[in-house]
């Protein structure tokens, strides 16, 4: 695997466009590596705008937020309806970075209207992290809520938001799992009922 780094900006540039797919889509990737010049910067926008394969959309705009810190981009970037999630994930990740209380709100959102698991997911273990605003409590209550569901991933992670939470009132809804008949569930459980019980 070639590195590429300072310096190489310029080949990477071309060989991005390059019509086989096979040669372009990696000189596209690795521009994410190498100094985000003017000529750099105005190729990765043609890739975050025109380009087909969503990855490279969602690598582009993290690369150009991140160089740039243009907090319209995540804006942007959750509007866009696609099947990879990508985009919507460097939305919550951009905003709990940059903007706490807009991934708090984002985040509620995709628990009460889920776009789908993996958006949900990924909204919890921010959720973890930000907790709640002051004086308010509509996090722990939304955490505690799928506590109580049959899913799996978004429970466990539930589960551990809880934990890093804090607040020994969640004990009871996490106890009614230390007998789960899943192992990774009943194990999350204990975890979080072993951190809860000695506050």
């Amino acid at each position: 695997l070639q590195i590429f780094g300072k310096g190489d900006e310029e080949f990477l540039i071309r060989t991005s466009k390059d019509p086989n797919k096979d040669i372009s889509t990696p000189a596209a990737q690795s521009l994410a590596n190498v100094e985000a010049t003017p000529a750099v910067l105005d190729r990765l926008r043609e890739i975050w705008t025109k380009d087909s394969n969503p990855r490279l959309r969602t690598m582009a705009v993290r690369t150009i937020a991140n160089a740039t810190k243009d907090d319209t981009l995540a804006d942007e970037a959750w509007k866009i309806s696609t099947t990879d999630q990508g985009l919507r994930l460097f939305a919550l990740d951009w905003w709990a970075s940059h903007n706490k209380n807009r991934a708090r709100i984002a985040c509620l959102n995709q628990l009460k209207y889920p776009s789908n698991e993996t958006l949900r997911v990924a909204a919890i273990r921010h959720l973890t992290a930000l907790k709640d605003a002051e004086g308010s409590r509509e996090v722990y209550n939304a955490l505690l809520a799928i506590v109580g569901e049959n899913s799996f991933a978004a429970r466990a992670a539930a589960i551990n938001a809880l934990d890093a939470y804090g607040d020994p009132a969640a004990i009871p809804e996490i106890e009614k799992l230390k007998d789960h008949s899943l192992f990774m569930i009943r194990r999350t459980a204990q975890s979080a009922l072993d951190t809860l019980k000695k506050k």
